[in-house]
């Protein structure tokens, strides 16, 4: 008898409407795990037709801010030199970004304010820089979990106490 009902009950869950149902679930669950890319552009890239328009010795810094914008960065010594960055990332879902394109446009300027120079560097002219992995060494003690504990008891004052004139 009750194998009979067990018999039947799975005959009907496994009915046309709960396939259609459990096929749309799983669907949709396979389908959250397709890796799809984003590529994502970051930075000001000036127009090449604009930048062919750039000369040195002929232009001062307000007119090159008026051709191609506002630069991304400054030179910190001196402010002479203006970088326009750029750069184009392709992104799956969860790995980290690949750099697929970096166009760094230096311009620099000399001291009497007209364009000394200008230098296009890619992708290609980078160089990878291995960080460090040294800690500056700080000067006091470092308390630990307990000794920051016992350290704070009884420096507390009671709130609720009110304190006479």
């Amino acid at each position: 008898m009750i194998h009979l009902f067990w018999k039947n009950n799975i005959r009907y869950l496994f009915s046309g409407t709960l396939k259609i149902v459990l096929f749309l679930a799983v669907a949709v669950f396979s389908s959250s795990c397709v890796s799809v890319s984003t590529i994502n552009t970051h930075g000001n890239l000036p127009d090449i037709e604009r930048l062919s328009q750039i000369e040195a010795g002929k232009q001062t810094k307000r007119e090159v801010a008026t051709l191609l914008g506002s630069p991304s960065t400054i030179d910190t010594f001196d402010g002479e030199v203006w970088y326009y960055i750029s750069s184009r990332q392709e992104r799956f879902v969860f790995y980290e970004p690949k750099e697929l394109e970096r166009n760094i446009t230096a311009i620099s300027f000399s001291k009497d304010g007209l364009i000394d120079s200008v230098k296009t560097y890619t992708l290609s002219d980078s160089k990878a820089v291995k960080p460090i992995s040294k800690e500056t060494p700080t000067a006091g003690h470092s308390m630990g979990l307990l000794e920051q504990f016992i350290g704070n008891i009884g420096r507390f004052e009671n709130r609720n106490v009110k304190q006479g004139l």
